[in-house]
């Protein structure tokens, strides 16, 4: 049996540029749309332009992990480089994660590099601050064929509760 593209390999790059969200699409009573001046626009061609000439996934169960760096404020730093006291550590701010999910998803949908955004069954998604002013903003993204068993987390709580759905 010869392994479909998405079981013989696993997808890695990096899309350098400050994260966008998907934004809700609006209407106009007839159609549903994204502004045009949307910044989301613009990551999304930088999206296309990291995937371009990597072979389309055909199809099966895709796993999509990411990781998107974003930009701190000019004020979350210390003229020395260091981090001021008040910035905080975590990214807890907008945009939220699955916004940033749906724009990644759709750009591959819509470039042909995914069949559809359904094929993606699994996937862990991170955002967070740059740490260093140095540090490029964007998102590290790996697209490889999706598991079968379950995440170890559940296997873990399954062991620990002693069966599934116990407190």
């Amino acid at each position: 049996m010869t392994p479909t593209p998405t079981q013989a390999r696993a997808v890695r790059v990096f899309v350098q540029g400050d994260p966008k969200p998907q934004p809700r699409h609006r209407t106009n009573g007839k159609i549903h749309y994204i502004p045009s001046d949307a910044p989301v626009h613009n990551w999304r061609e930088l999206i296309a332009l990291a995937f371009m000439g990597k072979p389309p996934i055909t199809g099966g169960s895709i796993r999509i992990d990411w990781l998107a760096v974003m930009r701190r404020p000019k004020g979350h730093w210390k003229k020395s480089g260091g981090l001021t006291k008040s910035a905080p550590r975590e990214h807890t701010s907008k945009p939220d994660r699955d916004n940033l999910d749906k724009a990644l998803l759709d750009q591959l949908t819509a470039m042909g590099f995914l069949p559809d955004d359904k094929h993606v069954s699994q996937g862990e998604i991170c955002k967070r601050w740059q740490r260093t002013p140095d540090e490029m903003p964007g998102m590290y993204v790996r697209v490889r064929a999706a598991s079968v068993s379950d995440p170890a987390w559940v296997e873990d709580y399954r062991r620990v509760a002693g069966g599934e759905g116990s407190e």
